[in-house]
């Protein structure tokens, strides 16, 4: 039974990346975009903040930068028993990293710092909720954390 739910976690952690690619790398109408991008932090969510460019804008991709990563944080604790907040911090930076260097290199958007810090803070909410979840039905204890 173990060896068949970790081998649907692998899967549905592979279909997890796919997505991702699909959403971050393939997407229509990305070709092109590339530009200057955004190396100081916090600089495009205080823009969005303040309703720039608009709020409905604003919602989309500070929420959507966060609720991507979520399975992230689910994902790696599920795969690594032992995995802990900051190695999915780690991986989480590590993975955002990729894309967004991606994104800038390739042209297929634009490196922004802030969707790094948002992805991160995603994929440690993703974590969190994983361990409360096994908090409530009694599968860890507290010093998970």
């Amino acid at each position: 039974m173990k060896d068949k739910l970790r081998i649907a976690i692998i899967v549905l952690f592979v279909a997890y990346f796919a997505v991702l690619m699909k959403l971050l790398v393939f997407r229509q109408g990305a070709a092109g975009l590339g530009g200057g991008g955004n190396f100081v932090p916090f600089k495009t969510i205080l823009d969005y903040l303040n309703d720039t460019p608009s709020p409905g804008v604003a919602l989309f991709n500070l929420a959507g930068n966060i609720i991507i990563f979520v399975p992230l944080g689910f994902l790696i604790p599920a795969l690594h028993r032992s995995a802990k907040w900051k190695t999915v911090l780690a991986a989480a930076f590590a993975v955002s990293l990729a894309f967004e260097t991606i994104q800038g290199v390739f042209k297929v958007g634009v490196f922004d710092v802030d969707d790094i810090l948002l992805n991160v803070l995603g994929a440690l909410l993703g974590y969190f909720v994983w361990v409360g979840i096994l908090m409530i039905v009694g599968k860890i204890d507290r010093s998970r954390r």
